[in-house]
Parts: C-alpha cells; structure tokens; sequence
C-alpha cells in the first residue's frame, strides 16, 4: 500500500507549484479583504487606529487562508493522482505488460495523427476521435507499457497503450525549431509499429508541463534501452542452449 509521502511524490513538481500558487491567491484575497474590512471601519467611525490594526493582522490572515486552501487542494490532488495510478495499471494489465511500476505521471495532451494514406471512412471516424480527445488526459509511463486515458462518463477511457519494445519509437523536437531541452513547445512522437508489417501509428504527446514532458522522454528512451539489452541477453541465452544441445 502506498503511504502519503510515496503518492505525493508521483506529482510532477511544477502541478506542485500551480498548487501552491491557487493556495496564495486565496490568502492574498483573505489579505486584502481584512485589509479592506478595518479600512471601511477606519473610515466610517472615523478611527484611524482600525486601519493600521487591518495591516497589522493581515499576514495572519494571509498565512491561515492560504494554509487551510493548500489543506483542502493537496488531498484532492493526491486523490486524481492515485485513481489515475489505479486506472493507467489496469490498462496495462489489459495489455499484458510484465513490470506495472509506475515511472512517472503526469498530465498532457495526446493526439493520433493521421498517416498520408489514410483515406474514406477510417479519416472521418479518426477526426471524430481525435476531437474527443482533445481534453487533458492522464499519461502514465511504467517500466514495461505506456499508457495514455482520459476520463469519461464511464470512466478512464484508453487513448494509447504501448508496450515498450522493439516496435515502439520515440521521437522528440521542439515545435518552434530550436534546440532548447526544456521549451514549452516540446512535443513527442511515439511511433506504434506492427510485428506483422500493419499498418502504423503515430501519436504526438505535449503538455502544459515541460519539464514533465522531458523527464517522460528521458525515462522512455532509457526504459528502450533496457529493454533491447534484455532481449539481447535473452535471445544469447537461447542461442547458447541451443548449441548445448547440438553438441
């Protein structure tokens, strides 16, 4: 069972600041109300004392609003992050996945792109599904499976579902041209292949946290590697049974 600490941990570090910014502006506004009140106060019984009483006492309330808000919206946040955690293994139990530890979670946007061959009725059905999609969605990155969902009356609704092997590739640029690693304009283009010569998809991932993004393409690409040297090790393990037994 996951304790407080572990979930909290799972939210990438800039939700973290938007958080802590929506928990000041309350307190900035539980500020200038107090300051406001005694300053009507002030004015209206002709006490000028009162006034300088609301400024006294303001960053007090200052720090009590914005700490009972960040009470309020930290356990809320943890509680998506742990139904999301909940919903992206289910996924990735679905497509058979070996290792469902979560690397990284975040929220992003994922779109199917579609192929220059791609004509008829399949484009109107997938320009269909890419509109409904267009919605923030939950993208979850674990050792063995990539996992995209977003919510739904019914529920996480799947976007993309990779296993990380051989036939999954993992293209990143910036959407601006430049060279920046971190830039708001980072997108990232995982590449599903077919192991019997299909047809392939291509699905571009951003996101309104960069640095989320560059840490997911990061850890992808270094989970591939993993996975080429496994199949490696694997695949000389078989050859060398093989010659035992042909000896």
């Amino acid at each position: 069972m996951l304790s407080t600490e572990q979930i909290w941990r799972q939210v990438p570090p800039e939700e973290k600041f938007e958080l802590m910014a929506q928990a000041n502006s309350t307190g900035v506004l539980a500020l200038c109300a107090v300051i406001g009140i005694f300053a009507t106060f002030a004015v209206g019984l002709q006490v000028p004392w009162l006034l300088w009483t609301g400024i006294a006492i303001s960053p007090l309330a200052f720090q009590f609003a914005s700490g009972r808000a960040w009470r309020d919206l930290q356990p809320k946040l943890m509680m998506r992050y742990l139904a999301a955690r909940s919903v992206a293994r289910r996924f990735g139990y679905a497509a058979k996945a070996k290792d469902l530890t979560i690397q990284l979670l975040f929220r992003g946007y994922v779109n199917e792109e579609l192929l220059s061959g791609d004509q008829g009725v399949f484009d109107a059905f997938a320009s269909i599904e890419r509109s409904a999609t267009m919605s923030e969605q939950w993208v979850s990155l674990m050792n063995g499976v990539v996992v995209a969902f977003h919510e739904g009356f019914k529920g996480g609704e799947v976007t993309l579902v990779s296993l990380i092997d051989e036939y999954l590739e993992v293209e990143g640029k910036n959407a601006d041209g430049s060279e920046a690693e971190y830039s708001n304009n980072r997108e990232v283009t995982l590449v599903q292949k077919s192991a019997n010569g299909g047809r392939e998809r291509r699905f571009k991932v951003t996101s309104r946290y960069p640095g989320a993004l560059v840490v997911f393409e990061k850890k992808l690409l270094a989970l591939k590697e993993i996975a080429r040297k496994q199949k490696l090790l694997q695949e000389q393990a078989q050859q060398d049974r093989e010659d035992r037994v042909t000896y």
